[in-house]
């Protein structure tokens, strides 16, 4: 089991690198985690540095191709192709939320801000879109993959993480 404990890395002048380090080695001398465990380092405003700089998302499917081809073509996602075809595509500006769930079940959800023009601009594309589903934090559809997946598409009734445009 691994432990965590928050620890606060002030060393002036260091970098996060640095910083972790010291804190890590310090960490186990104390012996307050194991030696493969790990530590929370939670470090001032005037300290942070950025450690993520983005998210990949992996959308397992029966037909991959099909589906990025819906991707690129339908919903007009930039992409880079990693070799053989195999694209990855850029998103927009994404937010994640944590639901309580007994299964290790996952789920994609586009947001807009006017759900039916974004579903009429779709069905223009050919697109087929579930009916819309009224729940308190949102009007939510279902998009259907060509690889025989689902997508979510849905407008927000709840403050969003995202910065305003």
């Amino acid at each position: 089991m691994v432990h965590y404990r928050p620890l606060r890395a002030s060393i002036a002048g260091a970098s996060w690198g640095a910083a972790l380090g010291v804190v890590l080695q310090h960490a186990r001398l104390q012996r307050s985690i194991p030696a493969s465990g790990s530590v929370l380092v939670v470090m001032s405003d005037s300290e942070e540095e950025e450690m993520i700089s983005g998210a990949h998302v992996v959308v397992y499917s029966k037909n991959a191709e099909s589906d990025r081809a819906f991707f690129r073509d339908i919903l007009g996602f930039k992409s880079v192709d990693a070799g053989h075809g195999w694209l990855i595509f850029a998103l927009p500006p994404t937010e994640v939320a944590f639901h309580p769930s007994e299964d290790d079940v996952h789920e994609l959800y586009f947001m807009c801000d006017d759900l039916k023009s974004e579903i009429a601009s779709l069905a223009k594309k050919g697109v087929m879109c579930s009916k819309v589903e009224e729940a308190r934090w949102g009007s939510i559809t279902k998009m259907r993959l060509p690889g025989g997946g689902n997508v979510g598409l849905y407008q927000p009734k709840h403050p969003t993480a995202l910065v305003s445009k």
